[in-house]
């Protein structure tokens, strides 16, 4: 999982959205502390603080692939105005 989450930053780098790789780096670790901590607590343990990090990767890779998404289709729409 980590693994789709690193290349899709890879992506969004790659296309020149710096903005969004720091974005992702950001609200990663601040989606881990939310959804750690509250699991955690509801009685979880450290069992809940590992399911914490699961949910921030999967909450960061679907921000990644939406982003990368908006981006792509932004910059097919301009070629597509160029050639007409």
């Amino acid at each position: 999982m980590y693994l789709e989450l690193s290349l899709l930053r890879g992506a969004l780098g790659g296309v020149g959205d710096d903005a969004g790789v720091g974005l992702s780096l950001i609200g990663e670790q601040g989606a881990r502390l939310v959804a750690g901590t509250a699991l955690a607590i509801t009685g979880l343990n450290l069992a809940g603080a590992y399911v914490g990090s699961l949910i921030a990767y999967v909450l960061m890779a679907g921000y990644c692939a939406l982003e990368l998404r908006r981006i792509v289709l932004a910059r097919t729409q301009e070629i597509g105005r160029a050639h007409v």
